[in-house]
């Protein structure tokens, strides 16, 4: 058994299983429609992360969520929230709101072809996102890299871009250059 330095990692990749298993460029009309919906299974599995308490019960799991996006990240704290604050999550066994677990326990990587990105790290904090690096993917244009460029450049504060452009990644994984 191999000994880490880091604390217990998930990689929550199940998205991996269902996107980009294709190994031609080509992508039938069936992957097209799993791979934009992807995100959908993943939202639902971190439902169930928080309606079963587990990070009140591991307060010190990492969940890295990947291969799904990041646009609709705020949109699903605040309904888990407003659900929380509900009658019907009353029965929830959570000592806080889902978003206080995200930004203690979650982090997600995104592409910069999203155009919402921007928008998710003012919202959710700098500290919980950082690029996939993974690329070229079939599903991109040709100008990535270019969009990386212009992402970075919307982020005005150098100290959030750096974060979101690599030294949330080094933190998570406890990785020292």
């Amino acid at each position: 058994m191999m000994k880490t330095s880091f604390p217990i990692v998930w990689l929550f990749a199940l998205a991996v299983l269902i996107v980009g298993c294709s190994s031609s460029q080509e992508t039938t009309a069936p992957e097209a429609t799993v791979s934009s919906s992807s995100s959908d299974a993943i939202r639902h599995a971190l439902a169930s992360f928080m309606a079963y308490g587990t990070f009140d019960k591991f307060p010190k799991l990492k969940l890295v969520i990947l291969e799904v996006g990041a646009g609709w990240v705020q949109y699903w704290l605040d309904r888990m929230d407003a659900v929380y604050d509900s009658v019907m999550g009353r029965g929830v066994p959570l000592k806080e709101k889902p978003s206080f677990y995200f930004r203690r326990n979650v982090w997600v990587s995104a592409d910069f072809d999203e155009k919402s990105l921007p928008a998710m790290v003012d919202l959710c904090g700098s500290d919980r996102f950082f690029w996939a690096t993974d690329f070229p993917h079939p599903d991109h244009t040709g100008n990535y890299i270019e969009e990386l460029e212009e992402f970075g450049n919307k982020i005005s504060d150098p100290q959030r871009r750096r974060d979101v452009l690599g030294d949330n990644v080094r933190r998570v994984y406890n990785v020292s250059i």
